[in-house]
Order: structure tokens, then sequence, then C-alpha cells
């Protein structure tokens, strides 16, 4: 898809991708899962795609969300479940309530090192793109190690924003900030859990001793 430029005057291209950079460089990566699902991942060593596990609600189209992994990715739309990317999102404080926990009240912290494989967007990108049922991109991901301000969607084609406006946390009005991370994620890439309400983490804390998995929780 063409997002070069929108019409944007440089002065405003040049802004955004200060804060963009600011943004990402000042984030970690995180998933969130449900309570229930940390054994199975401790068991399996890995966290399973959203295409193995079943269809969440934010997710409910997964046929438009393969063409879209085909147009940025180059993924094959029969692409084994188990190999295609694991959704997650940008922070840097973890808000305790809203919209995120319809996909878990437990947050999985990765490691640094997955930053090399991990593409994001400003906002949930199939949000993004749909246009009458049809897949067209307005926007596209680039890299954690390369962000590039046209992976944030600010307006239309000639809604060029005011500089003076945008201020140092406007990357995080949307929802959230989406992260595609390629390559699967195993319980070596997690340095740690929170949770975030009172549910009883003895038995998951006690799983972990024994497969030595050495996370963090709290």
């Amino acid at each position: 898809a063409d997002v070069s430029n929108r019409g944007y005057r440089d002065a405003t291209v040049k802004h955004l991708q200060s804060r963009l950079k600011e943004m990402v460089d000042g984030s970690s990566v995180r998933v969130r899962v449900r309570r229930s699902a940390l054994p199975g991942i401790i068991a399996a060593g890995r966290l399973m795609t959203v295409y193995e596990t079943g269809v969440p609600h934010s997710f409910a189209d997964l046929d438009a969300r393969k063409e879209l992994e085909q147009q940025f990715f180059g993924y094959g739309i029969d692409m084994p479940a188990v190999d295609r990317p694991i959704y997650g999102y940008l922070r840097q404080t973890e808000p305790r309530y809203g919209g995120l926990s319809r996909f878990g009240r437990v947050v999985l912290h990765l490691k640094p090192h997955v930053r090399a494989r991990t593409a994001f967007t400003v906002g949930d990108s199939l949000d993004n793109v749909l246009s009458g049922g049809v897949v067209t991109p307005k926007l596209a991901p680039s890299t954690l190690t390369e962000p590039h301000w046209t992976s944030a969607w600010f307006g239309g084609e000639r809604d060029d924003p005011n500089p003076a406006a945008v201020g140092p946390d406007f990357m995080f009005l949307p929802f959230y900030v989406e992260a595609t991370i390629h390559g699967g994620i195993t319980i070596d890439d997690i340095e740690g859990i929170t949770c975030l309400d009172s549910a009883d983490l003895r038995d998951v804390t006690t799983l972990l001793e024994q497969t030595g998995t050495p996370w963090t929780v709290t």
C-alpha cells in the first residue's frame, strides 16, 4: 500500500517520526494471557498463536488477518497456524483496567532480544485496514529496531496534524500499540509475569520451580 507521505508537511513528518521513536525506545514488548492458560504455556514451552487457540472477538475475521499478514509480511494464506506471528502490545506503564483485560489479566513481559523480530502499528492493524470488508491498508508496520512514522494513523490523507498539538503521550491515545512478534514465543523469551488481580499464583510458582523456568512473578 502507498502510505509514503499522506500529504503531510515535512515539519509534521519530522515531528511524528521523533515522537514515534521516543515512544518505541521507551516501551517494552508484552503479551496478555488468561490466568488459566499459564500451566499450559509452561508445559508446552511456548505460546500458541491465535490461529491455534481459537478466536477471541477481537480477531473475529482471521481470513482478513491472514490477508493482512500476506500483504505486510509475505506470509502465505496457507501458512501453518503454528508458524504465524503472535500478537502483543507495547507499553511504558501497565493499565490495571481497560480494554486489554479482554485478552487476560496476566501480563507476560518479554525479554529485550525479542524486539529484534517484533513489528508494530499504533492501534490495531486490522481496525485500520478494513473498509467495507476489504483489506485496504492505511498504514504499514515497521520494526522496533527501525520504527517509521507511517506505522501510525493520524487521520485522513489531507488531514495534516498540527505538530504543536502532538504531545509526548499522543502515541498511546489509541487503545493500544499492537506488537507483531515473529518466530514464536517460547518460555525462554519471557522475562516475567505480572498478575493484575488477586489470583492465587502459588501453583504457577511451584510449576516454574519444578520446570526450572526463571520467571519473576509479581
